[in-house]
């Protein structure tokens, strides 16, 4: 009898002592996650720089340059819908997921040009993470907010925007907006063939049967086109819920002015 309360006692106690670990452990792992929370999810404190002028962001690029070598510009809309520090590096996959100024693994990754482009290119293409609403109902994450062009109803708010970089800035304007369809002929997804929106300078041909389609697949008429002598931004991002999309939102370059 004495020895079954024992083996009772020494369970309890055991018990006990398993609730008590258990209770310090969930509790480091807590304080962990509060540590490392804008390392995951991408929402380390910003560089906080004053960009209310063109000539602020001479600073801006030098400040945003000690941080990550690889910046290269701003992109800002004049609304407010996107403001976001853009980056290039030597390849499409590094700031997939990368938080670019911590350095370590965020979700949403950073915005990013494409590494084949140069500046001096007719197509300026950027990247940026769509944020599924389930994680972020407030959509306002990366490349999120480009959903509302799809709603011609939010054009002309957002219809402009501006890219800052080193010496000067570029002024452009939404000319269209479409969805890009991707075909899974190759075991990954591609774009069709006359959607091609990832060429960086376009041949003529190709360029009269990339843009008939893209105006035919358009939204809405924004009263604005791109003409194979103008140059271009192209921004892309996810579709929620639709693997086989991409949001594509062409800029037509209208102005350039230095600092």
């Amino acid at each position: 009898m004495k020895q079954k309360k024992l083996l009772v006692f020494m369970l309890l106690m055991t018990l006990l002592s398993s609730l008590v670990l258990l209770h310090f452990v969930k509790k480091d792992y807590d304080n962990h996650l509060k540590g490392h929370d804008s390392m995951i999810f991408g929402t380390f404190d910003p560089v906080v720089i004053d960009k209310d002028a063109n000539e602020d962001y001479a600073a801006t690029y030098l400040n945003y340059k000690k941080v990550n070598d690889d910046y290269i510009g701003t992109l800002k809309f004049d609304s407010g819908l996107i403001d976001l520090p853009v980056f290039q590096s030597t390849d499409n996959d590094h700031y997939m997921r990368l938080d670019w100024q911590s350095g370590e693994y965020a979700a949403e990754g950073s915005t990013f040009l494409d590494y084949r482009n140069q500046l001096s290119d007719q197509n300026l293409i950027v990247y940026g993470h769509y944020v599924y609403s389930s994680y972020d109902p407030s959509l306002t994450k990366a490349f999120t907010p480009l959903g509302k062009l799809t709603d011609k109803a939010n054009y002309r708010e957002n219809a402009n925007l501006k890219l800052y970089l080193s010496d000067h800035v570029r002024e452009y304007q939404v000319a269209y907006v479409y969805y890009c369809i991707l075909d899974e002929n190759t075991g990954y997804l591609t774009t069709v063939d006359d959607m091609q929106y990832y060429w960086t300078n376009y041949s003529n041909d190709y360029f009269d049967i990339y843009f008939n389609t893209v105006e035919n697949a358009s939204f809405y008429d924004t009263g604005v086109s791109i003409g194979q002598s103008d140059k271009f931004l192209t921004l892309l991002t996810c579709v929620e819920n639709h693997d086989e999309l991409r949001l594509v939102v062409l800029c037509k370059e209208i102005n350039r002015s230095p600092y």
